[in-house]
């Protein structure tokens, strides 16, 4: 009798180490497979009086595991997302589009006030979008992406033209054009129109430089 019992445990001890054995080793074949990282919290195995873990824990156990599994791939997708630019070239195009309206219109309508302020908020628009694409673009060159974000604007560009995503004579006029919307914000009178739609035609042709950049390192990083 004692002897059949104990053979009976050892049995049913055996069975359940080989449900064990072949659920982990179904577990880390599946790590394999989905090119995975192992987790690194949450998922601990029971230590305390050394006591085996029941199959409900193991099923368990794998469950919330695998629930804190990404691929390799889509844990480095964001570093390697290509950067957008639809939207600044839009921005680009109506700049293009309100200056040209602003030569047509009388300096006393309506019309010319219209296309003046339309002129205004595109120009200010694309100067804050030029460093946010650019300060993206840096981050592919250091290992702390918070240290970018701490830049300031000229910061920005002149790290920029040191990495030869611009050149140094592109980013002095982004200095003059920062400069001169600093000095004439809210200004929508004449030294504005004196002033500023006087840089319109070059700072188009500079943020449509910019973003061939952008594009181009946007690209040779997907490549990579």
């Amino acid at each position: 009798g004692f002897g059949c019992s104990f053979l009976v445990g050892r049995f049913k001890f055996l069975v359940h180490i080989s449900e064990v054995s072949l659920q982990m080793s179904t577990f880390y074949g599946q790590l394999q497979t989905a090119n995975c990282q192992l987790p690194t919290a949450n998922c601990q195995l029971p230590t305390a009086n050394c006591q085996l873990p029941t199959a409900n824990y193991c099923t368990s156990f794998l469950k919330k595991c695998m629930l804190n599994i990404r691929p390799v791939s889509e844990q480095n997708s964001e570093q390697t997302m290509a950067i957008d630019t639809t939207f600044f070239q839009r921005c680009i195009k109506t700049l293009d589009r309100a200056n040209g309206l602003v030569l047509e219109s009388d300096e006393s309508s309506i019309e010319y006030d219209m296309y003046r302020s339309a002129c205004v908020k595109e120009f200010e628009i694309i100067l804050e979008q030029s460093g946010k694409l650019l300060r993206k673009c840096l981050k592919d060159f250091v290992h702390s992406p918070k240290a970018v974000d701490r830049l300031t604007f000229k910061e920005v560009f002149r790290q920029a033209a040191h990495h030869g995503l611009l050149e140094l004579e592109q980013v002095d006029r982004w200095f003059l054009y920062r400069d001169n919307r600093n000095n004439t914000a809210h200004d929508y009178g004449i030294k504005f129109a004196e002033v500023t739609l006087v840089l319109i035609p070059a700072f188009i042709k500079d943020a449509t430089t910019l973003m061939t950049a952008v594009d181009a390192h946007s690209q040779k990083v997907s490549n990579d």
